[in-house]
């Protein structure tokens, strides 16, 4: 099974595109079995926007949109559940300004 913490390993930070309400739980679900925190909280506590930004040092950052990108930059896209899927290409299309 893929983790997130593979995911963002070696990298400042990555983009989480979550779809539907479904990959929302499952991005909070899976964060906190691999010991992520949102605001020092567990992740299972907190509100889900639609893109989250998970870094390397096991937090999480919530994104209430694309607009506010700017302070965060990260190397890539993710769609959460084609990730977990094991979809050869689970990346999300670039930002488009």
């Amino acid at each position: 099974m893929r983790r997130l913490s593979d995911l963002v390993k070696g990298k400042s930070g990555v983009y989480i595109n979550l779809h539907s309400k479904q990959a929302k739980v499952d991005f909070l679900k899976q964060a906190e079995i691999e010991g992520f925190r949102i605001n020092g909280k567990l992740p299972t506590e907190c509100e889900c926007d639609n893109v989250m930004i998970v870094h390397d040092d096991y937090t999480i950052v919530r994104l209430a949109s694309w607009g506010a990108v700017a302070p965060y930059p990260c190397s890539e896209i993710v769609d959460f559940e084609k990730y977990m899927r094991s979809d050869l290409d689970y990346h999300d299309e670039p930002i488009k300004p």
